[in-house]
């Protein structure tokens, strides 16, 4: 239902879990696919928001990573994490030159 607040993805201390999943993807006819989960959460802090890249097991921040408050800033986690992530490409192993660069 259209705006519909789901309070299963609520932590006990109020923030609110999601995730992005990057699929990689050679062409709709290759298999397999492989997919990149890649989990956050947001929370309010007084009246401003906050992010982070968040550990769903522990259900707290990821290791190395804290709340930050503005988007550019958890931009650079997300970017900083896929670039640990996917240096090797899932299909071909790791690229010569590294072409993660050009994400």
């Amino acid at each position: 239902m259209e705006g519909e607040t789901r309070i299963d993805r609520y932590t006990p201390k109020g923030e609110l879990e999601f995730a992005f999943v990057i699929t990689f993807d050679h062409g709709e006819d290759h298999f397999p696919k492989t997919r990149f989960l890649l989990p956050l959460a947001t929370r309010l802090y007084r009246p401003h928001p906050q992010y982070c890249l968040w550990d769903p097991f522990q259900a707290a921040p990821l290791e190395g990573f804290l709340w930050v408050a503005t988007r550019p800033a958890v931009i650079q986690d997300i970017v900083t994490v896929l670039d640990r992530k996917l240096a090797i490409d899932p299909f071909e192993g790791p690229p010569l030159p590294p072409r993660l660069a050009c994400l």
